[in-house]
């Protein structure tokens, strides 16, 4: 989705919501920046979104006993206004409070917390929305850790993981862009075993990794990730591990 137009994304979105409902597995989408062009909150910029998925911007639904509660986070900072600000905080506190005793996943588009170092992520994103840059959506869910067992993202371009007070944050790079990465749950009675897929090698493009030379001109690495490939891929133990279910 990269409409630069509200009627380009009119076409987008109904074309991907049209691809996605030839799938033999139910679909929820979440909204990203490039569906609503980092407008969170605007009404006109959202409409294509909402008519083809026919979807609000923050629901839960659940399955199997697990509550998965997907909000809007899609313009974080200085684009976000004060009002949709307050109504995504809000309305997740409110869905928080409707699942408040089951096991919950988080689905969002922008990560919650980093998976490199700071610093390092900074220069290798080269753009300001690195992260959620609004501190009250984590603290509203780590006030449920107990409950709440991953939250989902992606938006960075890179694959990685890290546990913050018993919390899963997993990002995936996606298809899109190197080393196009996409994740596989599989949920058991015990545990929800977690496996990161890479494309087939046929479609890797390595030029479209948004976080090497080929758009800073030169790799990153950071403490835990001493290598290039490790960087945007993330370490074994983040491609393929379990979450203890209660």
């Amino acid at each position: 989705q990269h409409g630069e137009s509200v009627e380009a994304l009119e076409r987008e979105c109904m074309t991907m919501a049209a691809a996605l409902n030839e799938l033999p597995v139910e679909v929820f989408p979440a909204l990203g920046n490039h569906e609503i062009k980092g407008s969170e909150g605007d009404l006109q910029w959202e409409r294509p979104y909402r008519d083809a998925f026919s979807v609000n911007d923050h629901y839960s639904f659940e399955r199997e006993g697990i509550a998965f509660v997907v909000f809007n986070n899609a313009g974080t900072g200085e684009r976000l206004s004060p009002a949709s600000r307050e109504k995504r905080f809000e309305n997740l506190k409110r869905l928080l409070t409707r699942h408040r005793d089951q096991p919950k996943i988080i689905a969002c588009h922008v990560p919650l917390v980093c998976v490199r170092d700071e610093p390092v992520l900074v220069a290798s994103s080269g753009f300001p929305a690195y992260k959620c840059l609004e501190p009250e959506i984590l603290e509203a869910i780590e006030e449920e850790s107990d409950s709440v067992l991953a939250v989902l993202g992606g938006h960075v371009h890179i694959t990685g993981c890290v546990v913050q007070k018993g919390i899963h944050h997993l990002i995936a790079s996606g298809p899109a862009s190197f080393p196009h990465d996409i994740v596989h749950y599989s949920v058991f009675d015990d545990r929800i075993d977690v496996e990161v897929i890479q494309m087939p090698s046929n479609l890797w493009v390595p030029e479209t990794n948004l976080h090497g030379a080929t758009r800073h001109g030169r790799d990153f690495t950071d403490s835990r990730h001493p290598t290039p490939l490790t960087y945007i891929q993330g370490n074994p133990d983040e491609r393929r591990f379990s979450i203890p279910l209660p």
